[in-house]
């Protein structure tokens, strides 16, 4: 007789385990990474269920204890003995807990995946409309996704020479092993760049260059060939482009036609190398959201995901704060699940005068944005008695936990809607 894998990883538990100690070692690995409902089969369920129960319980894992275990469950003599003799006796798997487990788990994923879909499918037949099936389904299958081992534990010793590296290159003045650039040399110096894992936010107020940053920064890393997902709920693909334009080319350049040309078809040639991709979807719920994300990372492996802007994204919270908030915590976890990080835009609350520096409470719903991100950043930009731009610009590091905070001087060129370093104006 064939015996399933939920049969078999049971059986591996008590036959190669050699003990009850070693059988408890073994269903406490199982435990970790499966739950009850992931057994299609009665009798392993069961029998599952009987050993979890028996552990919490400090009982000793044998078959004897097993079948008066079922009969406290409800089960006959019988019917105890035939679930331990058919689940544990008979199955004479092979030694393989780790791999029976991710079986077991596999085969589950692909049984939710399939009720998914197919309650999807029943939705759409009783008129419901697609936005909200589409909704919900990639949050199923995100929460499904989600659902994985937990068998990445990692010992302190492996993670602190990487960290000390780092530490000691900073202290040093080497910048040569960093993160992803923006392509501001006195931020990527002072930040080290941005770093798998992490989450930063950028705020500025309306019109003071949040989105020229965000594209900036996505040029730049997918221009080193490193795959960019830009996320725009604000603007189109192709404003993103004609902002693109701009900053190649300026606004004197673009606007002279016979120069433009040319100058156009040869760049344009010249995108088919630089890996940005672009999702204008108006509007999305968070978990849309970074389910479309972990879907990019998985086939095209995405080095960097940006968000353009947290306001602007749906939620189920009863306010603003509350879905923000959400948002925020959801994009921490996308980063760090992932180990990708992801650039979010905020807006930021209008100053009481027109050229106060901007702070982390000015942060639009700021608690949670603050809480969960890496590194804050806030462009300030001062305008003169006529409301004219300065030109002393700064990007203020609000937070960043493994480094110092303060103000990088910069020049927003907003012709060209370009940062560059202070003295580099004009």
């Amino acid at each position: 007789m064939n015996y399933s894998v939920e049969a078999n990883l049971l059986g591996a538990m008590f036959f190669f385990g050699g003990n009850p100690e070693s059988a408890a070692i073994h269903l406490d690995e199982a435990a970790t990474a499966l739950s009850t409902d992931d057994f299609a089969e009665e009798f392993p369920r069961k029998v599952f269920t009987a050993l979890v129960r028996m552990r919490k319980a400090a009982k000793p894992l044998d078959l004897c204890g097993l079948v008066a275990e079922l009969e406290i469950m409800g089960e006959t003599s019988e019917q105890a003995v035939l679930m331990a003799d058919a689940t544990i006796i008979e199955s004479a798997p092979l030694p393989d807990v780790p791999g029976y487990v991710r079986r077991v788990k596999e085969l589950s994923r692909s049984r939710k995946l399939e009720r998914t879909i197919g309650l999807a499918n029943e939705r759409l037949s009783e008129g419901q409309s697609v936005t909200e099936v589409k909704a919900d389904l990639v949050f199923d299958i995100e929460t499904i996704e989600s659902d994985k081992q937990s068998n990445d534990d990692q010992m302190l010793c492996d993670v602190a020479m990487p960290v000390l590296n780092a530490l000691a290159d900073r202290a040093a003045g080497d910048y040569s092993k960093r993160g992803l650039q923006t392509g501001v040399e006195d931020l990527d110096v002072t930040t080290t760049g941005i770093n798998a894992g992490e989450l930063w936010v950028v705020g500025a107020m309306p019109g003071r260059g949040k989105t020229a940053f965000a594209i900036q920064v996505a040029l730049n890393v997918a221009g080193q060939g490193f795959p960019v997902y830009f996320i725009s709920l604000e603007m189109s693909a192709e404003e993103i482009f004609r902002r693109n334009l701009k900053t190649q080319f300026g606004p004197s350049v673009i606007d002279r036609s016979d120069k433009f040309a040319k100058a156009a078809l040869e760049y344009a040639a010249d995108l088919r190398t630089i890996p940005l991709h672009i999702n204008d979807s108006s509007s999305m719920e968070i978990s849309e959201l970074t389910a479309h994300a972990r879907i990019k990372i998985a086939r095209y492996g995405i080095s960097l995901v940006v968000v353009d802007y947290l306001q602007l994204i749906r939620g189920a919270g009863r306010d603003r704060r509350d879905r923000v908030g959400d948002a925020t915590d959801a994009l921490r976890r996308l980063a760090k699940d992932t180990g990708v990080p992801v650039l979010a835009l905020s807006q930021l609350r209008r100053p009481e005068r027109l050229n106060d520096r901007p702070s982390m409470i000015d942060l639009k719903e700021s608690g949670d944005i603050e809480a969960h991100a890496h590194v804050v950043l806030l462009l300030y930009g001062p305008v003169d008695d006529r409301g004219a731009p300065t030109g002393e610009d700064d990007i203020i590091i609000g937070k960043q936990r493994e480094g110092p905070t303060g103000s990088v001087p910069v020049f927003f060129e907003r012709s060209r809607g370009k940062f560059h370093r202070r003295e580099m104006r004009g």
